[in-house]
């Protein structure tokens, strides 16, 4: 029984890690070949957002809105799949 209680306190310790990381590591995603970046914790928190002047200019909201979409989404997909993965490589620990 004592087994059981030590593999699940090292569990917790290892979950607790993960979450610690994930809200510091970051992931960055772009649209527009880089005119837009943004940079997100894999926590989903999002760090900032970068843009080239070329797109921020007042008769181009709607494609600065477009790609500030496309960025935002690739970096969540990137995060997705980078929780995803981490958390599958916890998996053989779970049994």
């Amino acid at each position: 029984m004592n087994d059981l209680f030590e593999i699940m306190a090292r569990m917790a310790d290892r979950l607790e890690e993960t979450r610690r990381r994930a809200e510091s590591e970051v992931l960055h995603g772009s649209a527009g070949d880089g005119a837009v970046l943004v940079t997100m914790t894999l926590a989903g928190q999002l760090r900032r957002v970068t843009l080239d002047p070329a797109v921020a200019r007042p008769d181009g909201v709607e494609r600065l809105q477009h790609l500030l979409t496309e960025a935002l989404n690739d970096a969540l997909d990137g995060t997705r799949r980078e929780v995803e993965q981490r958390l599958a490589d916890l998996e053989p620990e779970l049994g």
